[in-house]
């Protein structure tokens, strides 16, 4: 049974970075939410403001990704810090203390809790180590950012998981600063037609949506092939395209890095 909360009751919030920690720092006010732990994984080697430096988690060798850098923070929380429930968010989302206790007040094993309207729950969301370990790792060959989250809905919904929004309108909410700062991460197209590949079409009923590529999909399991889990995250040459001839997915060998900067030679836990 994992920790619900850590210190005094705080909320574990977890921030992934690529390059926009600066806008960061200039929303988050320590003096304003009194009632969290945030924790920062520096997705992009960047110069950190003094005043954050002490809440940096981990630093990664390289971009691996929303996907690498989600299931990093999963294997942080739940793995090494033994938390129940975890919020997950990205360091251009806004936010207030309100919206963080309505989300971990809605994360359950059963249920995903996402703080922004359609389609950009995983902007900010509250995420539980049951879940995860039902549904499994988000899909690291959606290279760098984009479609990572649409694959993991269907997974949920096709494992019996609800993905609930608490209808935050994403309008000033959810910046997306990344791409705006560095177009050439754009991989959209590319990772649209992996899910293609993956799931077949879209099946929603909003002809916009489906032309976003949003669940549910044709496809019940991965590439339509029936003896395929939902939780099956190849390792295929997508990935071997941009890390090299790797045996694990790069958030794998991101822990390991995490757990040997943290003095505990591959084990999980704190020492």
């Amino acid at each position: 049974m994992g920790r619900t909360a850590g210190p005094g009751g705080a909320i574990h919030v977890f921030v992934l970075t690529y390059n926009s920690i600066g806008l960061f720092a200039e929303f988050f006010d320590p003096d304003r939410f009194p009632g969290i732990a945030l924790h920062i994984v520096d997705n992009g080697r960047q110069p950190v403001p003094a005043g954050l430096a002490d809440r940096v988690v981990h630093v990664t060798a390289r971009n691996i990704g929303c996907a690498g850098g989600v299931n990093l923070i999963a294997d942080i929380g739940f793995r090494f810090m033994d938390q129940e429930r975890i919020v997950i968010t990205q360091d251009d989302a806004s936010y207030g203390p309100a919206d963080l206790e309505a989300l971990m007040a809605e994360t359950a094993p059963g249920r995903v809790a996402g703080l922004f309207g359609p389609f950009f729950e995983f902007s900010c969301f509250g995420l539980h180590r049951d879940t995860f370990a039902t549904v499994g790792r988000f899909d690291e060959n959606c290279i760098y950012g984009y479609s990572e989250d649409t694959d993991y809905k269907h997974r949920c919904a096709l494992l019996g998981i609800d993905v609930v929004s608490l209808g935050r309108s994403v309008e000033g909410g959810n910046r997306s600063a990344t791409l705006k700062k560095d177009p050439g991460l754009d991989r959209i197209a590319y990772n649209q037609a992996y899910i293609r590949l993956k799931w077949g079409e879209s099946r929603h009923p909003l002809e916009a949506a489906r032309h976003n590529m949003q669940p549910p999909f044709t496809y019940d399991h991965p590439f339509n092939m029936e003896q395929i889990p939902p939780t099956f995250v190849p390792l295929s040459n997508r990935i071997k395209e941009v890390y090299g001839e790797v045996t694990e997915l790069p958030s794998e060998t991101e822990y390991g890095r995490f757990l040997e900067a943290n003095g505990q030679g591959g084990e999980d836990g704190p020492g």
